[in-house]
């Protein structure tokens, strides 16, 4: 973290908001393994998307939310939001279908949610203002 970034992150504290972590080389969460097959349907059949996926906290502080964006051709057709209590080095494994129709679909990390009140997001992934709310919830995992 540059100088900028280390004056920036104590404004916000000073201000009384939550911390916003700035972009770095590597995700503090990593998608550990992830498949995703688009929905099919046509006259003659239905097949149901879906998609599954681990991941894993790198960080020492334990996440409380981590958002997914699923994409295809620089469009995000789907969020996923992880809710619960993410420990460092714990893999969590989650199953969601999808509706999306696209075959080259792309799972990302967003953004992560602290503890400790602070902020990742991942200035690569598609815009949220593009990304539709499509929820899952965690049960927690320590």
């Amino acid at each position: 973290m540059n100088l900028k970034a280390i004056a920036a992150a104590a404004a916000v504290l000073a201000a009384g908001s939550p911390a916003v972590a700035f972009a770095q080389t590597t995700a503090p969460v990593s998608i550990i393994s992830s498949v995703a097959a688009p929905q099919v349907a046509d006259a003659s059949i239905f097949q149901q998307g879906f998609v599954r996926y681990a991941f894993v906290n790198n960080s020492a502080v334990p996440a409380t939310e981590v958002d997914f964006t699923l994409a295809a051709n620089g469009d995000a057709l789907a969020t996923y939001r992880e809710l619960g209590t993410f420990s460092k080095g714990v893999a969590i494994e989650r199953f969601n279908a999808t509706d999306a129709s696209a075959r080259d679909l792309q799972l990302t990390v967003a953004a992560v949610k602290y503890a400790d009140g602070t902020i990742w997001t991942n200035d690569s992934a598609v815009p949220q203002a593009l990304r539709q709310a499509d929820v899952s919830l965690a049960t927690g995992n320590d």
